[in-house]
């Protein structure tokens, strides 16, 4: 049996949908757009036609009427692509 060994970045990503999940915040809504992994070719034509671009940040809140955006990075995982620096000008 082989074993899922997560990358940095997922374990981080996982540990921070949990703190998400347990806080229950009142009055936030939160969603982590989909945006990556591994598509066969037609897959992602049909997303990117639908709208799916580059560089969105991972984590989006909703709290008050105001839009908040983690974009997740594990220790040593580097700096931020230069598409999701575009994303955040």
């Amino acid at each position: 049996m082989t074993v899922h060994q997560a990358r940095p970045e997922e374990t981080l990503h996982r540990g921070v949908v949990r703190v998400l999940l347990l806080a229950r915040a009142p009055g936030v809504s939160w969603y982590h757009p989909a945006n990556g992994g591994s598509r066969n070719a037609a897959e992602a034509g049909k997303l990117k036609a639908l709208g799916v671009r580059p560089g969105v940040p991972d984590i989006a809140l909703v709290k008050d009427g105001h839009a908040h955006f983690l974009e997740l990075k594990a220790q040593g995982a580097g700096r931020a692509r230069r598409k999701s620096q575009c994303m955040q000008n």
